[in-house]
């Protein structure tokens, strides 16, 4: 009876043998390729950094793993394919730092990243000076000889009876003239170069504002209502049509979403 069970003990001894083998073969052939990626996070003065989230990239291709370190200033990422990571690197106060490393084979790559303060935010403020009638450049991309009277022109000049075109005669080579209508204020007409002034062309926002049987303005504007006017001398573009004088645009005030008004508050009596 001893013999069977001696049998029976080497049978399984056997089993036990092969299923051992068996097992390391196959922890054999499945080794991990992937790789780590393990690194700390320091300021200028060499303290640690925690809280600090890191972004690993895989530079060519997609894949992307995010982590934040721990109280110690360090950070572990798992199962990197091997090749070249960015490791972006953000922390509060701090400005971002970047960092490469190469992830090999089933190994562990050791960085260290150094964040310095992030600089204080700056910014200047560059106030371009309106231009006047008396003081503006002269244009360099165009041939045509033009004035532009502004707000500020309008708004500081005096201008008799409140007519913008009086303004028109501090450009070159405009005088006024009497409009061939005596309903029409002298100071409505503008002339270029000794002409009759009946020759302008005169457009407001794109608008005709010709008076297409005397000449001139067909309508005044109010100086409040004026944003800014271009006096056109010579040489002009090919939207200014049917004149061999000169040329009056007119732009007129837009809404904005600041209410403001043009009226003064009266001084109270002394």
């Amino acid at each position: 009876m001893a013999v069977p069970n001696l049998f029976v003990r080497c049978v399984r001894f056997q089993l036990f043998l092969s299923a051992t083998f068996l097992l390391m073969a196959a922890l054999a052939f499945a080794q991990e390729p992937n790789g780590a990626l393990a690194g700390t996070v320091r300021d200028a003065t060499g303290a640690l950094v925690r809280g600090a989230k890191i972004s690993v990239a895989g530079i060519g291709s997609g894949l992307n793993k995010i982590t934040t370190s721990d109280s110690e200033g360090e950070f572990r990422v798992e199962a990197l394919s091997p090749g070249e990571y960015e490791i972006t690197v953000q922390a509060p106060s701090f400005a971002v730092a970047h960092s490469v490393a190469r992830i090999a084979v089933g190994s562990v790559a050791s960085v260290a990243v150094t964040v310095r303060p992030e600089a204080a935010p700056q910014s200047v403020q560059v106030k371009a000076g309106t231009e006047s009638v008396t003081s503006q450049s002269v244009e360099t991309t165009s041939s045509i000889e033009q004035t532009v009277i502004g707000a500020k022109d309008l708004a500081s000049l005096p201008l008799a009876s409140r007519s913008f075109a009086n303004i028109a005669y501090l450009s070159p080579m405009t005088e006024p003239v009497e409009p061939s209508d005596p309903t029409k204020a002298r100071i409505t007409a503008v002339a270029f170069g000794g002409s009759s002034g009946l020759n302008v062309d005169l457009s407001v926002d794109g608008g005709d504002n010709n008076d297409d049987y005397i000449g001139g303005f067909l309508q005044s504007y109010s100086p409040d209502a004026i944003q800014e006017f271009v006096v056109r001398t010579a040489q002009y573009d090919a939207d200014t049509s049917r004149t061999n004088g000169g040329s009056v645009i007119i732009s007129t005030r837009r809404g904005t979403n600041n209410w403001r008004g043009g009226a003064e508050r009266a001084q109270p009596p002394r």
